[in-house]
């Protein structure tokens, strides 16, 4: 093992679809035989890799002594998921980001639109195009209440739709699978009490049954926000402060020096923000309109 050749790695580009449902990937080598000599030489062969449902980039499928042969020995063959880039969604981990250009103005202090979620469907071999197209839809609700405020000046607000992200079959296990060891180029493994090898085939039938009922991560929304001409403001009573609503579900004081948790935060963070900035915004409103018209109904000087 000390002389042994270090692994031939191999890059396999996977599309998003294709490790959004999993698949069965054919991957052709050419493998070196004994470069330098005599014997220089090149081989073809197929390898069968089972991508899984949600399987994560960087992922590695390890072949034993199948890599390119040298006088020093044989090196191992690995395989290395990379996945392509998609037109639509960005994935980060389990959970697919979509961006929503159209513009929100922060004055409507909500947001809520129709985005794509991604819905396939797969047999034991991988994604199968679905008659009504690979997109549903659902509807996203935020809001832009900070950025409102003036508090949040990033221009982009977020919005979360749950269990439309990508499918946890993959997350947490080990991304060295097999035991290295090829059978008719079909890697095995082995699990159960009766220790019952199984085909890659097998497995990625099995797992197509499993992907329907399968949990799924978060589809993030990220909306563009539109920022106010001024944010809004309300006269408070004297000794009072204007609190931004990440001030008020941290923590409050409590007269004994102690923090705790607002006991209603959703009421405190309509109390102190919102319901402040709305009754300010309708009384200039009256203000301005009652100016007119005093204006309006003033005899002309002489």
């Amino acid at each position: 093992e000390a002389t042994k050749p270090p692994p031939s790695c191999i890059d396999v580009p996977l599309t998003l679809e294709e490790m959004f449902c999993g698949c069965l990937k054919y991957q052709r080598y050419m493998r070196d035989m004994f470069v330098g000599t005599k014997w220089e030489r090149r081989e073809d062969d197929v390898f069968s890799l089972k991508v899984r449902p949600g399987e994560t980039p960087g992922a590695t499928f390890w072949f034993k002594e199948k890599g390119a042969v040298s006088t020093a020995g044989k090196s191992d063959l690995v395989f290395v998921t990379q996945q392509m880039p998609h037109d639509v969604y960005e994935r980060i981990g389990v959970d697919l980001w979509y961006r929503h250009e159209a513009p929100t103005p922060a004055r409507s202090l909500l947001f809520a639109a129709l985005v794509p979620t991604l819905e396939l469907d797969r047999n034991w071999q991988g994604p199968v195009k679905r008659a009504e197209g690979n997109y549903g839809q659902r509807v996203a609700v935020g809001n832009c209440i900070a950025a409102a405020l003036g508090f949040d000046r990033s221009g982009w607000g977020e919005a979360l739709v749950h269990g439309k992200g990508v499918p946890l079959l993959a997350a947490g296990e080990d991304a060295r699978r097999g035991r290295g060891e090829v059978d008719d180029k079909e890697q095995e493994l082995q699990y159960g009490k009766a220790h019952v090898a199984k085909t890659v085939a097998v497995l990625a039938k099995e797992e197509a049954e499993a992907y329907q009922s399968a949990e799924r991560g978060d589809l993030v929304v990220k909306f563009r926000i539109s920022p106010p001409e001024r944010p809004l403001r309300a006269a408070l009573p004297p000794g009072s402060f204007f609190q931004p609503p990440l001030a008020l579900l941290t923590s409050v004081g409590d007269g004994t020096g102690e923090r705790t948790l607002p006991a209603r935060p959703l009421s405190a963070l309509l109390k102190n923000t919102l319901l402040p900035a709305v009754v300010g915004t309708l009384a200039e409103r009256r203000i301005a309109a009652a100016r007119a018209a005093a204006a309006t109904a003033a005899p002309p000087p002489r």
